[in-house]
């Protein structure tokens, strides 16, 4: 795709504005971690700062950006003060009572000329959890980045900008201390989004249970013994170096639909927030984690098994996140819906709304904020660091949210070529 001048100009502020924007906020009492977290990590803790203004360009892709002669709505950002350290809900699977649509990835709305373009910034007060915003924005963007560019240019934005884990690892899982729980696993549970996936042509059944069904659950646990005794410590020696792995609590359930190309995260918890619950700790040496612990690289591992010898690993179109229980997560949504490019003729929603649910495209904050939210993480990482078995740059143009019949949330995220 052709960028403008200007758009070529504007390919690289943002991205800079992202590397200075940590310092700016360290000096009003925000953090200075500018490492990207992932899929599986909660975003760095952040304090409350005095009020100050910030105006940051934004970088426009052509996915349905606003028609030319239209501008995004203003709004001041009001912050709500939640905890951010509240106890997570726990999602329940409900069947769902009726059947909706929603436009197709080839129906969304007319595209501009160039990849990049200006637009009005919405005016914000950056005051409590706005550090947590701009940390996700700034996230997501150099996801973005490292997603649409070839490994060198995104090696820039994310590193490391490959994965040390492969193939279905099988092996791999079980030398970092997992247990392959799948085939005890009957917990996977689509039905409540069923009728939403449905609705643009995404088989919802299961392999084992219908002649038809297209989706395969896999489930691993680190390191599982039994309910009683769920923990334990495990030695062993890869490549002539001895490692002790102490059982996380950490646990993987993934289901795959290798036919439609959707990957759905269905209930994970990493093994650094694990060892944080289960061990008492509120920050675990690396060393004492498995190195095998990123939501993406297990998710990697079970897409590969669910394709026959590797066939057809590049048919990535969607990532589905669903029963979103993440605290920060949540928050970034709450202050999302308060500020999203509204579509002339439409009505803003007050509240994340149910299906057909309301897109974020990645031109805008509030879809780059959602990108770099701890669960959309996943995504951008699944993209950026597995290009070359990928066939290319792809990349997430969109997310959908939208809350079920039982009022919990769920994320799609939208995947296509960057040349498409």
């Amino acid at each position: 795709m052709r960028l403008s001048k200007a758009g070529q100009l504007l390919l690289y502020v943002l991205p800079a504005a992202c590397r200075v924007l940590p310092t700016l906020l360290t000096q009003y009492g925000g953090t200075n971690n500018t490492t990207l977290v992932e899929a599986d990590g909660a975003l760095p803790s952040v304090n409350d700062s005095p009020a100050f203004n910030l105006s940051l360009p934004q970088l426009l892709f052509t996915d349905s950006a606003p028609p030319t002669g239209s501008s995004p709505d203003l709004h001041v950002r009001k912050i709500p003060t939640h905890d951010l350290n509240a106890v997570e809900k726990q999602g329940h699977n409900n069947d769902l009572q009726s059947q909706s649509t929603h436009p197709t990835n080839e129906n969304i709305a007319p595209e501009i000329d160039d990849v990049i373009a200006y637009a009005t910034p919405a005016k914000r007060d950056f005051k409590h959890n706005d550090p947590l915003w701009h940390k996700a924005v700034c996230t997501g963007e150099r996801l973005t980045q490292a997603s649409m560019r070839d490994k060198d240019t995104a090696a820039k934005h994310v590193q490391p900008i490959g994965s040390d884990f492969d193939g279905t690892m099988e092996d791999d899982l079980k030398t970092w201390g997992y247990e392959d729980l799948s085939w005890a696993d009957a917990s996977c549970d689509l039905s409540y989004v069923a009728a939403e996936l449905m609705s643009l042509g995404i088989n919802a059944d299961w392999s084992d249970r219908t002649p038809d069904g297209q989706n395969i659950c896999y489930s691993v646990a680190h390191y599982y013994k039994s309910p009683e005794e769920p923990f334990g410590v495990r030695t062993y020696i890869v490549n002539n170096k001895l490692y002790v792995v102490i059982g996380t609590g950490a646990y993987c359930q993934v289901a795959v639909n290798a036919r439609d190309g959707l990957v759905t995260i269905v209930n994970v918890k990493s093994a650094l927030k694990a060892a944080i619950e289960h061990w008492g700790i509120t920050q675990p040496d690396t060393a004492d984690l498995p190195k095998l612990r990123k939501i993406s690289d297990i998710a990697w591992g079970f897409w590969n098994r669910a394709h026959s010898h590797g066939r057809d690993l590049k048919n990535i179109k969607y990532i589905l996140v669903h029963n979103v229980v993440n605290v920060e997560t949540q928050e970034l949504l709450e202050l999302a819906i308060q500020t999203y490019w509204v579509p002339p003729g439409q009505e803003r929603h007050e509240e994340i709304p149910t299906w057909p649910g309301v897109d974020f495209y990645m031109w805008s904050e509030e879809g780059k904020a959602t990108l770099g939210s701890p669960n959309g993480l996943v995504a951008g990482h699944f993209l950026a660091q597995h290009k070359t078995q990928l066939g290319g740059n792809k990349y997430v143009y969109k997310v959908t949210v939208w809350v079920d019949d039982e009022f919990y949330t769920q994320m799609l995220f939208w995947i296509k070529n960057v040349n498409e």
